[in-house]
């Protein structure tokens, strides 16, 4: 008994020490100079990207790489103050002609999401950059490509066999194209259950990212669970800090 209280101590410290330090993570999808104010959710403009970055930056946020994050909680770094993660949804092809420049401009890091379908398909509402530029990017430094699943699925409706198959070939095809360790996922819609977070753990995943969730991380089945805030094109910079600051 006296050993099992100790161990479940132990853990209660490790899930303390993981939410108490945390990045604050933002979701962006496609860059576009035109688009229809109700399209909001999906769409901001180059310039308004820029605005973005350079503010944070300014403001002494320090925007890191997923790997930094993953190293501080295996206990190999200490995260630093202010972290913030720049995060991609489906891999559109504005990601890398617009977004990739303005991050390479102010040496912050990036990381796109892929939907490894989609990838190089023009046969979307917004096309999608192609595995050849996906390894330029990845190559730089600045980018990383993780996965979004194989057919940007919902995981609430699918059975474990189901989930098993889009986070285990994602995970295959984007480390056999970029030569990169896959460890980390975004769940399609946010949307993710018990049954996922298990299977998405076994299968070699680090970090599952979320949307809309109040606990920003918390480990669920041998996966850490990290929320991401939805950046709206519509939203100034100062926005944007004063919903990190005020927790979304």
């Amino acid at each position: 008994m006296k050993k099992f209280l100790c161990l479940a101590a132990a853990l209660i410290v490790l899930q303390t020490a993981v939410c108490a330090a945390q990045p604050d993570v933002l979701l962006y999808h496609n860059i576009s100079e035109s688009y229809h104010k109700s399209q909001a959710d999906m769409n901001i403009t180059a310039e308004d990207f820029e605005n973005h970055i350079a503010s944070l930056i300014e403001n002494g946020y320090n925007i890191i790489s997923f790997n930094t994050y993953i190293d501080h909680i295996n206990g190999l770094c200490d995260l630093p103050e202010k972290s913030v993660i720049i995060t991609f949804d489906d891999g559109y092809l504005s990601n890398y002609t617009v977004a990739f420049p303005i991050l390479r401009k102010y040496g912050a890091y990036g990381t796109v999401f892929v939907v490894t379908s989609r990838v190089g398909s023009y046969d979307t509402q917004y096309p999608h950059f192609t595995w050849k530029q996906a390894k330029e990017m990845v190559d730089s430094g600045i980018m990383s490509i993780y996965s979004h699943t194989v057919s940007h699925t919902n995981m609430l409706e699918r059975s474990a066999n189901e989930i098993a198959y889009e986070v285990r070939k994602s995970k295959y095809i984007i480390e056999k194209n970029l030569g990169v360790k896959c460890n980390v996922l975004a769940a399609p819609h946010g949307l993710f259950s018990k049954t996922a977070t298990f299977v998405i753990g076994e299968s070699g995943y680090d970090v599952l990212c979320r949307v809309g969730d109040i606990c920003i991380d918390e480990n669920t089945d041998s996966v850490i669970s990290l929320r991401r805030y939805t950046v709206h094109g519509d939203m100034s910079a100062a926005d944007v800090i004063s919903m990190i600051n005020q927790g979304g």
